[in-house]
Order: structure tokens, then C-alpha cells, then sequence
């Protein structure tokens, strides 16, 4: 939508110079001179306003909640909007290592475990890596793909078996 609503502005800007660079206002009939110089910039302006408003209601990003076990991720539109994605117990955890490690892509061919990437970025933020859990709730596998600091990671682990964790995770950590 950022893209689009920059091209729109773009277009708004090119049609007005070329408006008063090569149109003959002069010439013709008023009113249809009007209409073909004045629509398409209304028609451009518009679109750069309303594809502006629509990128920043759809601004969104999520947030992962862990109290004493609890694990709670859930999705915030334009720092208003919250609505829980997934509430999992740390017991519900099958798996849990680094994104892209052969475990993770033997889980991510499975087609009967349900996929949640809950994360915006491709690469990590600072202080951040893609850690990936496995998590069975309602006899249904969720693989969930998160971005989050090595502190989150290490307090699920703390209430959690450490069989659930891929072979050698703790070396690569």
C-alpha cells in the first residue's frame, strides 16, 4: 500500500506539471477540457490520501505474553486493536528450536501441522532471533514461527522438559 500510495503521488505531481506545461485550456469545449485536465489528478490525489489511511489502520504487530507458564501471542493492529492468536500452557509444547534447522523443516513438510508465522520481519531485529515451537492443543500440531530474545526462550524452557528441545539447541544458543 506504501508503494501504491507513493506511486499515486508520483502520478498526481507528473499530471500536474504536464497540465500546465502542454494543455491548451483556450481551445475547445470548457467543460471537457476541464473534466480530462482536472478528474485524473482528483482521481490520483484521492487514491495517495486513501491508500495513506488504509496502510496505517492495517500498521500491525505482535506481542508475546509469558506469565508463570502461560504463553499468550496475539496480534496488535495500529497499537489499539489486540486479539489473542494462540494461549498455549508450556506442557503443550512438542518441539522448540532455531528456524531453519532440520528439525524445524521436517516439521514444516508435515502437512497435517498447521503453520503460524507470528512475526512481520524477514530478518530478526536487534537482540532477536527466529526460534521455532511445536505445540499441540485441541489434538491439532501448531508450528509457530516467532521473533524473540534469547530471555523468552530460556523461561519457557524453565518450565518445560528438556527432551522438547531439538538436538543441540542449547549448543547453538
Amino acid at each position: 500500500m506504501n508503494i501504491f500510495s507513493i506511486i499515486f503521488y508520483v502520478l498526481a505531481v507528473l499530471w500536474f506539471v504536464l497540465l500546465f506545461c502542454f494543455f491548451e485550456f483556450g481551445k475547445g469545449n470548457i467543460f471537457i477540457n476541464l473534466l480530462v485536465a482536472f478528474v485524473p489528478l482528483i482521481i490520483f490525489i484521492f487514491f495517495c490520501v486513501f491508500l495513506g489511511i488504509l496502510k496505517e489502520k492495517y500498521y500491525m504487530d505482535f506481542d508475546y505474553t509469558f506469565i508463570s507458564g502461560s504463553i499468550r501471542i496475539s496480534s496488535i493492529v495500529k497499537n489499539t486493536k489486540r486479539r489473542t492468536v494462540i494461549k498455549f500452557e508450556c506442557s503443550s509444547i512438542e518441539k522448540m528450536g532455531n528456524f531453519e534447522s532440520g528439525t524445524f523443516n521436517k516439521y514444516n513438510i508435515n502437512k497435517n501441522i498447521k503453520k503460524k508465522i507470528l512475526t512481520l520481519n524477514i530478518y530478526p531485529a536487534d537482540n532477536k532471533k527466529f526460534y521455532y515451537l511445536v505445540v499441540n492443543l485441541n489434538n491439532e500440531k501448531y508450528l509457530l514461527i516467532l521473533e524473540c530474545t534469547e530471555t523468552f526462550i530460556n523461561n519457557i524452557i524453565k518450565f518445560t522438559n528438556r527432551t522438547i528441545l531439538e538436538d543441540g539447541f542449547l549448543k547453538n544458543k
